[in-house]
């Protein structure tokens, strides 16, 4: 992985990405989450990081069950943390008060996902997580006759434009992915004009009921039979469900913008930025 270019904002403001190594001269490393673990003190010793964390649900993934070990955010050469979602910063400001955790927006692409206004009678959904239960719900659905007419595709070893152009062709999107940091997918088939049922993975600022069919996570039956209503109601009379897609559609190409994701990352580094040039004249 190559470096990202520099920013620089006064003389101690030079940080980059760090792929898996040490980066050049840097004074600022930001360090994905599962690159910063409990030996953090090993790599690029005598910098200060900064963690950027995509998903909180796997901050302690892989740690002892009963033996206590510290975690990367409580070391002294971590000055702060990045986050992608609201869940996720609380998530960490509960567990590590002490350190400042900021949040940036991820962006969805408007020229990949967008309505058409040509959909097929698909459901899509993405099998990588929790296999099992799409496994049941699917089945479920199938015994009980209610895919007939339709249908239903994997997302599956696609590229980004091909995954992006099955949820523009088609009507649902099925989600399955829990526990999420932000929930990509329910996100982008929503910008896609689908209609988006499944698992909201705790991340409930754009999964909502006005915008989607949110499930909680493991209630199979509820899933089924939500899906199962979802389709009645788009062969008596799907306009409801258009204007809602409508709706969240541009809840999504608003809120997360190209724009707002800029605007964001900037607002987040120039305040760890300034935290830290203030710690160092004290």
């Amino acid at each position: 992985m190559e470096p990202a270019a520099e920013i620089t904002e006064g003389d101690d403001a030079r940080f980059a990405l760090l792929g898996g190594r040490f980066v050049g001269e840097a004074t600022l490393l930001a360090m994905p989450t599962v690159i910063a673990g409990p030996k953090i003190s090993q790599r690029a010793e005598g910098n200060r990081k900064v963690i950027l964390n995509q998903n909180a649900y796997y901050t302690f993934m892989g740690y002892p069950l009963l033996d206590e070990v510290k975690p990367p955010y409580m070391h002294p050469e971590v000055v702060a943390a990045i986050v992608v979602s609201e869940d996720s910063k609380q998530y960490l400001e509960y567990v590590f008060p002490k350190l400042p955790i900021y949040r940036i927006k991820y962006s969805i692409d408007p020229k990949l996902y967008y309505i058409t206004g040509r959909k097929k009678k698909q459901l899509c959904f993405m099998p990588r997580k929790n296999l099992a239960d799409a496994r049941q719900v699917l089945n479920i659905l199938r015994y009980r006759k209610a895919l007939e007419g339709w249908k239903v595709v994997a997302i599956d070893k696609k590229s980004q434009a091909e995954a992006a152009a099955i949820l523009r062709d088609s009507l649902i999107f099925l989600s399955f992915g829990h526990p999420e940091g932000f929930g990509l997918p329910p996100a982008e088939a929503m910008a896609a004009g689908c209609i988006t049922v499944g698992y909201h993975g705790n991340v409930r600022e754009f999964f909502t009921p006005e915008r989607g069919f949110p499930i909680e996570m493991g209630n199979i039956l509820g899933y089924a039979r939500t899906v199962e209503e979802v389709i009645g109601r788009v062969e008596r009379d799907i306009e409801p469900l258009r204007k809602m897609v409508r709706g969240a559609a541009e809840f999504i190409r608003t809120t997360y913008s190209l724009e707002a994701e800029r605007e964001s990352i900037v607002d987040c580094w120039k305040k760890i930025i300034a935290t830290q040039a203030m710690g160092a004249s004290c």
